[in-house]
């Protein structure tokens, strides 16, 4: 059984704003998680993580407004998992109001460059490394990705995931939902962290690449860096 990474009932940030990064905190009225990766999408800006820390588990609805790294966003679009079913999805998406507030950088170490891209044939080839970088946990150089099925519980509430990227023990901890997993030899976008197992460590990833169906559409620079615009419609 895993559980969500997200820390529940946290207070809002009242962290002075220094514009968002990918990987910095992401805070809603139900739980503190991670500003996974941010972009233009169809000429909106936005910021991607979880449903559970954009949202109100169980129920399927937003919390309406989030605060990541103390800029409010509005939240728009959320893929909510359902009991019984075979889901594949734990997502969210954050409006800003302007492109602006976002950095163009990831939080640490801000050498990365932001990813522009999803991950294209994610598990052809052998050898491929992948990096993630939450809000408490930067893990580079895993090399062990598997896809897996997995149980998932929040707020009480039991929801089945397949075909999910598993990845190893030390990868994330709690508050690093929303974390995105990046293939470290083109930078792309491969996963959305949601889940570790409390027994093995092990933590669980959306397999967005596979899912979403975005192209990319040229860089937006910033004054420290750059974000991917990107064509295409939320799940």
């Amino acid at each position: 059984m895993a559980t969500p990474l997200g820390s529940t009932l946290q207070a809002k940030t009242t962290a002075p704003c220094t514009g968002v990064k990918d990987g910095h905190e992401a805070v809603s009225s139900n739980a503190t998680g991670t500003v996974g990766w941010c972009f233009k999408l169809d000429g909106v800006p936005f910021a991607l993580s979880n449903w559970h820390v954009f949202g109100n588990p169980p129920s399927n609805t937003s919390v309406g407004r989030v605060s990541l790294n103390g800029v409010v966003a509005t939240v728009a679009h959320a893929s909510a998992p359902v009991r019984g079913a075979k889901n594949r999805l734990d997502f969210a998406l954050a409006s800003f109001s302007d492109e602006s507030e976002i950095c163009g950088q990831v939080r640490r170490p801000a050498t990365w460059d932001v990813p522009l891209k999803l991950t294209p044939a994610l598990l052809a080839g052998a050898g491929a490394s992948f990096r993630t970088a939450g809000l408490h946990t930067v893990a580079t150089a895993i090399t062990t990705v598997t896809i897996g099925d997995v149980f998932y519980r929040i707020a009480g509430v039991t929801y089945e995931f397949v075909d999910q990227l598993v990845l190893p023990s030390g990868c994330a901890v709690r508050g690093d939902s929303g974390a995105v997993v990046v293939r470290e030899s083109d930078n792309t976008v491969a996963g959305l962290v949601f889940a570790r197992d409390l027994k093995t460590g092990q933590v669980y990833a959306n397999p967005i690449c596979e899912i979403l169906k975005w192209t990319y559409d040229g860089l937006q620079a910033t004054p420290h860096g750059g974000f991917p615009r990107l064509k295409g419609s939320p799940p």
